[in-house]
This record gives structure tokens, C-alpha cells and sequence, in this order.
């Protein structure tokens, strides 16, 4: 969820995360909490996901109502461990445009209304900040 030029300096250094320029920058970027949280994140993440039972990759044809996104993972929203499992073992791969829009701003509370075509993933989109609050 980090926004703008924050965004584009995380994406220019994220290639090299294991230098302590990375964490400084990181530092630099987030508040006190949600720093915490990163950093548990990141010293937690290597192998959790490598425990996972993934399903079979989809190979139907997207379209792009689904393909254009601004390339947000479900780890940027810091959701619960159990929660991310789950999304990655249903299949979920990466946010589509309706959830990047949408599981920000309903993770803090606001009321949202939102449409988008069939097969976006609006239900998710609805489920993901119910159960992260639960």
C-alpha cells in the first residue's frame, strides 16, 4: 500500500533486499508499526510459502478487466499469515484491479461500492478484509 514516489523508490531497490541499504530505505518509508510488521513479514516470508499445496495453474485466457493491475502483491495489504495461505491455496496469484482498488480501503473500515465485470474476483475482493478482521 505504499503510494506514489514511495512505490517507485521500493520498486528500484527491491532487487537487491538483501542490502542494508534496502532496510534503511524501508526505514525510512514506513511508520513505526507498520514497519514492525514488515520486518516480521519479510524474516518470516522465506518459507512459508514454499510449504504451500498449490493448486494447477489457471491457463484460460485473461483479460485484461483482470490483467491490468498496478502490480500490488497480497503480501502489500500485511494480512494475517493464515489468511495469505489461504488465498495462495485457492489459487489466487495477485490482487485483479477490483481487489487493488477495493481491500485497501475496506481493511480501514470505510464503506465501499464498487462493480466490475464477472470472474473479477469482487466476491474476494468483499471476503479478504471480512476475514482479516475476524
Amino acid at each position: 500500500m505504499i503510494k506514489g514516489k514511495k512505490r517507485e523508490l521500493v520498486k528500484e531497490i527491491h532487487a537487491d533486499e538483501s542490502s542494508l541499504s534496502y532496510l534503511f530505505c524501508m526505514m525510512k518509508l514506513l511508520p513505526g508499526d507498520v514497519l514492525t510488521m514488515w520486518l516480521f513479514y519479510t524474516l518470516n516470508s522465506q518459507d512459508w510459502k514454499a510449504q504451500l499445496n498449490l493448486p494447477a495453474r489457471y491457463t484460460r485466457y485473461k483479460t485484461e478487466d483482470v490483467t491490468a493491475t498496478k502490480g500490488d502483491e497480497f503480501e502489500d495489504y500485511f494480512l494475517k499469515r493464515e489468511l495469505l495461505m489461504g488465498i495462495y491455496e485457492k489459487g489466487f496469484e495477485r490482487p485483479s484491479p477490483i481487489q487493488e482498488e477495493s481491500i485497501p480501503i475496506a481493511l480501514t473500515g470505510s464503506d465501499i461500492l464498487a462493480g466490475a465485470k464477472n470472474g473479477t474476483g469482487k466476491t474476494a475482493a468483499f471476503c479478504i478484509p471480512a476475514l482479516e478482521k475476524n
